[in-house]
């Protein structure tokens, strides 16, 4: 990660309103990036350092910096919230460990706020009626002495009972629409009565990092990256209503203006904790233009009558659940066979509104979990319209796999 940055101009910004998406006019900031070192937000400690030994996977990577931050000039606790995504491909959920992001603030002292998560947010959409799935205070450095400072900050929640789930991709499903698949978050900079000249930096180049590079499904060994699912737009609320609370941008990335998006990395564990169907294998698009993606749900109990398993999204034509006794990764129709040997085949079931389920309850032979232990789970369904994109024309399909540990 970057351990300082040199910039140069003033600390102005300028809004007007009246419109849909309203603009603002960013300068380049005066000073340099220092690095806070690293917080335990359990412990209230800091250490030195920007990154932890041992943080499972880099989940979220919008470190592509402007050299812009994002201040409105007035003396007003303004919550600026920002979105992005976290592929499902690998996990329905996703362990949050360690959050960094950077700021700028003109508070002498200490800087207080916040930081707060959504799932399933619609970008440039008001946060108040929301539900956090996980909220933070904090108090970090100010400007030291000057009149602004920048800084950037991680804060650790490793192994704590801080760490919180979130589901990949908002809904644990590519839905292939930002309002159920994006993630927001919402970083809060109490002004302290400092005049309002702090805010976040403002980061996203996708004309030269890629959406996603830095992270642990893609590639990973990028120094920088824009992130997955973030777009040239961000959500202001104004408690003091000095500003109207919309939807704000700086005029358009493509006209040369920064980009309109935050400073965030996440790092955790691809799978949540708790889940007892994780994925492996993969799946290619289908005739939908995106890939079928299974996942499972309810207890794993074979005797229950709730192991319920889900993909989508599907063609609507007919399907077959499975499961088998291994996992594999076989160049198989127009994707990949993933569970192999000892292989029970269920009833069909066609896709209905592009979503194919079925529930092991016991009523049959072709519904019962017939041998128990560890399973993998797959969906094979028919793709016509999808032939023309398959290797030998293939007509049918097949969805990533999903694996559990069987019980009576």
């Amino acid at each position: 990660m970057l351990k300082s940055l040199t910039f140069g101009g003033s600390l102005i910004l300028i809004a007007t309103t009246g419109f849909a998406q309203q603009q603002m006019q960013a300068q380049p900031v005066q000073g340099n990036l220092k690095n806070a070192g690293v917080y335990n937000l359990a412990t209230g400690t800091w250490s030195r350092g920007n990154t932890l030994a041992g943080a499972a996977d880099r989940l979220y990577n919008n470190n592509a910096n402007t050299g812009f931050f994002g201040v409105m000039g007035i003396a007003a606790d303004l919550i600026w919230t920002d979105e992005g995504r976290i592929p499902s491909s690998n996990a329905d959920s996703v362990t949050i460990n360690v959050m960094q992001t950077a700021y700028c603030s003109s508070v002498a002292g200490a800087q207080n706020g916040g930081i707060i998560f959504y799932e399933s947010y619609t970008s440039c959409t008001d946060i108040l009626a929301l539900t956090p799935t996980a909220a933070f205070g904090f108090s970090v450095p100010g400007n030291g002495g000057g009149s602004t400072a920048c800084w950037l900050v991680t804060f650790d929640i490793t192994g704590t009972s801080l760490a919180f789930c979130m589901a990949a991709d908002g809904d644990g499903t590519f839905d292939g629409t930002s309002a159920l698949d994006n993630f927001g978050w919402t970083i809060v900079l109490n002004d302290q009565g400092a005049g309002g000249f702090n805010g976040p930096f403002l980061n996203g180049d996708p004309n030269n990092y890629a959406y996603g590079d830095g992270t642990k499904y893609q590639n990973s060994g990028a120094a920088y990256g824009t992130g997955l699912g973030t777009v040239d737009q961000f959500w202001l609320t104004d408690p003091s209503l000095s500003y109207a609370n919309g939807c704000y941008w700086f005029g358009g990335y493509t006209g040369g203006n920064p980009f309109a998006s935050f400073w965030l990395v996440l790092d955790g564990d691809k799978d949540c904790g708790g889940n007892d169907y994780p994925k492996f294998c993969s799946a290619n698009n289908n005739s939908t233009g995106a890939p079928a993606d299974l996942t499972g749900s309810g207890g794993t109990s074979a005797s229950s009558g709730t192991i319920t398993m889900t993909s989508a999204p599907v063609p609507n034509q007919p399907g077959i659940f499975f499961h088998a006794a291994n996992q594999n990764s076989i160049p198989f129709g127009c994707s990949f066979l993933c569970a192999t040997g000892g292989t029970v085949r269920g009833s069909v079931t066609g896709g209905v509104a592009n979503v194919a389920t079925y529930t092991y309850d016991n009523s049959d032979a072709k519904h019962t979990i017939s041998t128990l232990g560890t399973r993998s789970f797959q969906y094979w369904y028919r793709d016509p319209m999808n032939a023309g994109n398959c290797a030998g024309g293939a007509t049918f399909n097949t969805s990533n796999g999903v694996t559990g540990t069987i019980t009576p």
